[in-house]
């Protein structure tokens, strides 16, 4: 929050793919820049080691854009 005086959490919570994988999602809003974004993480847990998943948009892009980012996260495996 130091780096990034603007930033907020705006969600945070478990998230299930259909790899039925342990993982979470945060969702914050800050400005970087100048510039207001959107940013969405996803952390997976595979055996002791963490896969952290970003997306960043502008925060005026439509909220269906995040649809397609959770669709996406819902396919994410790791192969053996």
């Amino acid at each position: 929050k130091e780096y990034i005086p603007d930033y907020k959490l705006v969600k945070e919570g478990k998230f299930t793919n259909n790899a039925k994988l342990e993982a979470w999602k945060l969702t914050v809003s800050d400005v970087q820049s100048g510039i207001a974004l959107n940013q969405y993480f996803y952390v997976f847990k595979d055996e002791g080691r963490y896969f952290i998943v970003t997306f960043t948009v502008l925060a005026d892009e439509p909220k269906t854009t995040e649809k397609i980012f959770d669709d996406c996260m819902k396919t994410f495996s790791f192969k053996k």
